[in-house]
């Protein structure tokens, strides 16, 4: 029998995740769909010598200033990131080498997503095509993903070694999916936490890191683990009482356009003008915190607040370079 494309693409969507096995109650993201590989996915190689307090936190800055010196590159462990263009308008992508000079890495097409294969601390520039201006929309640097602890809170319950589920044996379809993304989680709590993958219906156990820098990563009480995983996965950090201390979801890069900057003060008495910077720059209806007592759009910087918050109603990535996507 000869299945069709669409049956082909939801059963090769099918994956199963985790430390190299899989879960059968998740569907992958079509980044990580099996009729992207041209060669069976296996494990990045492991660098022993990489340094994991080296290597910086990920980091993105949407339309940031140019800088005359751009912090260099750490070489971290091998891993990969998604550059998804959510631009009307293609974009270049550049890596910034160890001496501050961009380096052309790919062009990337409206509603495209590019899969680059790098090092964590490398760091990335995406810009508007050089022969219309080249303005830079997004510094990103790639890193380790850290949890802290602002309360200062600790659990007195002990931190023990405790035993993972094992989904080697899971029914369905086994082994890493394509473009896996390999991660450093770093524990700067203060005290033990267990990490748990959640799925949206439950928690897993994935590893736990205590406070000790001297033992190797991904043992026991060590401080930093390396775990292959998935965009749009969700980890949760917590105590060994059970008490929350952070979450991180794996995310693509996106690019879309900066916001409208405004370099003079600016009178909002009309309240379309008023919902119109507030549309253009991503402010939610019932924000204020830009505006002063009689109603001025005090400053640029005043805007450069909210850079992240901007929201791109452009549709989502939609294919993926040299691929047949579903």
């Amino acid at each position: 029998m000869v299945l069709s494309k669409p049956i082909l693409c939801f059963v090769a969507s099918l994956l199963l995740v985790g430390r190299g096995t899989a879960d059968p109650n998740v569907v992958l993201s079509k980044e990580h769909n099996s009729l992207l590989c041209t060669e069976k996915p296996t494990f990045d190689p492991f660098y022993e010598d990489v340094n994991p307090f080296l290597v910086p936190e990920e980091n993105t800055e949407y339309c940031p200033k140019e800088l005359s010196i751009v912090p260099q590159n750490y070489r971290g462990q091998l891993t990969r990131e998604f550059f998804s263009n959510e631009e009307k308008k293609p974009v270049d992508l550049f890596w910034v080498n160890e001496n501050g000079v961009e380096v052309f890495t790919d062009r990337i097409q409206p509603g495209e997503v590019k899969v680059v294969k790098t090092f964590e601390g490398h760091l990335f520039h995406v810009r508007i095509q050089a022969d219309e201006g080249g303005k830079l929309l997004v510094r990103h640097r790639v890193g380790k993903i850290s949890f802290a602890n602002p309360g200062q809170v600790c659990s007195s319950e002990p931190f023990e070694k405790l035993e993972f589920e094992d989904l080697s044996n899971a029914p369905g379809p086994k082994g890493l999916g394509c473009n896996f993304k390999t991660t450093t989680f770093s524990n700067h709590v203060g005290c033990p936490i267990n990490l748990f993958h959640y799925n949206g219906n439950k928690e897993r156990l994935v590893g736990q890191l205590g406070s000790h820098s001297t033992i190797p990563v991904n043992e026991f009480s060590s401080n930093h683990m390396f775990e292959a995983t998935y965009l749009d996965h969700q980890f949760r950090a917590r105590l060994t009482d059970g008490t929350l201390v952070g979450e991180h979801t794996i995310k693509r890069v996106r690019i879309g356009p900066c916001p409208l900057r405004r370099r003079e003060p600016i009178a909002i008495s009309d309240e379309k003008i008023r919902f119109e910077i507030r549309n253009t720059i991503g402010i939610q209806a019932n924000q204020t915190d830009s505006l002063s007592e009689n109603g001025f759009l005090v400053s640029d910087d005043s805007i450069e607040v909210y850079e992240d918050a901007v929201s791109w109603t452009s549709s989502s990535a939609s294919s993926l370079t040299g691929s047949n996507t579903c």
